[in-house]
């Protein structure tokens, strides 16, 4: 699995990053259907999930390992990602490798 910055950039000039933009708007649209700040500040959480992993995965081979490994668990469909988790996911397996790995 490919990950890092092709998840802006990707093969095709950026159709999977907006197709994970619609993705994030539509999430936050169902999950606060009355609030357009809510729907919002879900979305710049997506987003911020989204770019971390971007970066991060591309820092080494065991990090993309820990990125596919939170996707996967956060896959929400097909090709569809609950960024925010991913993210946290992210975060723990990398707190836990630096701690095991001094």
């Amino acid at each position: 699995m490919a990950i890092g910055l092709t998840l802006f950039v990707g093969s095709s000039g950026g159709v999977f990053a907006q197709k994970f933009r619609d993705q994030a708007k539509a999430l936050c649209a169902t999950r606060y259907p009355d609030s357009y700040s809510l729907q919002k500040l879900c979305y710049d959480n997506e987003m911020d999930g989204m770019r971390f992993v971007a970066v991060q995965a591309e820092q080494s081979a065991e990090y993309e390992k820990m990125a596919t490994h939170c996707m996967a668990r956060y896959q929400k469909g097909a090709g569809f990602y609950q960024w925010s988790l991913v993210k946290l996911c992210f975060e723990n397996e990398i707190d836990a490798y630096k701690a095991l790995n001094p």
